[in-house]
């Protein structure tokens, strides 16, 4: 089996995946742009939804000195981990951009949030806290560039992390018989535009498609009763 990973990935993760018999082919379909920041007050309460925006973040020396006071509010274990080994409080790990909205809505509607995210993004932080009249900041941090590349050969799976990966790879391929495996809800949303074989992760965790990975294809193998 022939796979597609749209990023570059960590040898642990690339080790694991040739262990299970399957050829890799790595290619990042998108880039991230770090953004000039212009410093501003911020809110108590922080929003993330993307780790690079957490990375980005603890890489700024003066919002970083600002973390000690602040509560965080995130997407993802990845995250939230950059956090945690940093020694700042995760009040709440949403496993996407709608559930951390109405976790927010439901117990801190009364509270004011900065949301530090890149300039394309899911809407529903955006849109569930303004309904609900919930106080909210945006600090664009980074912008996402597609990479588009054709390939000659054919895939038996592709590894998409983001919606923006989905577009980058259908601006000059079709999916022929591939599997679309998506980390995320999301990323399944973009990928249904295009094909109707998709797998998606259970958790937004990298180790989930190992699992996706495994009960597809051993699905195929298996003889018809």
């Amino acid at each position: 089996m022939r796979l597609l990973v749209t990023k570059n990935i960590a040898q642990n993760f690339r080790t694991r995946i040739l262990a299970m018999g399957y050829s890799v082919v790595e290619y990042p379909l998108i880039r991230k742009v770090p953004l000039d920041y212009t410093q501003k007050n911020n809110f108590s309460h922080w929003i993330f939804t993307s780790s690079y925006a957490a990375q980005l973040v603890l890489e700024n020396h003066i919002l970083k000195t600002q973390l000690s006071d602040k509560s965080i509010f995130c997407v993802g274990k990845k995250t939230a981990a950059l956090f945690l080994e940093n020694g700042q409080k995760v009040i709440k790990i949403a496993q996407n951009a709608a559930e951390l909205a109405l976790f927010i809505v439901k117990n801190y509607k009364n509270d004011a949030f900065s949301f530090f995210c890149g300039k394309q993004r899911r809407p529903e932080i955006e849109q569930l806290l303004d309904q609900n009249a919930v106080a909210l900041d945006l600090h664009e941090l980074y912008d996402t560039l597609l990479q588009p590349q054709q390939f000659s050969q054919s895939f038996d799976g592709i590894l998409f992390y983001s919606p923006s990966a989905v577009r980058s790879f259908v601006e000059k391929n079709a999916f022929g018989q591939a599997t679309a495996f998506c980390l995320g809800r999301s990323t399944a949303e973009e990928a249904q535009k295009y094909t109707d074989n998709i797998s998606i992760a259970k958790t937004p965790e990298e180790a989930c498609f190992l699992i996706e990975l495994k009960k597809h294809f051993d699905a195929q193998k298996r003889p018809l009763s």
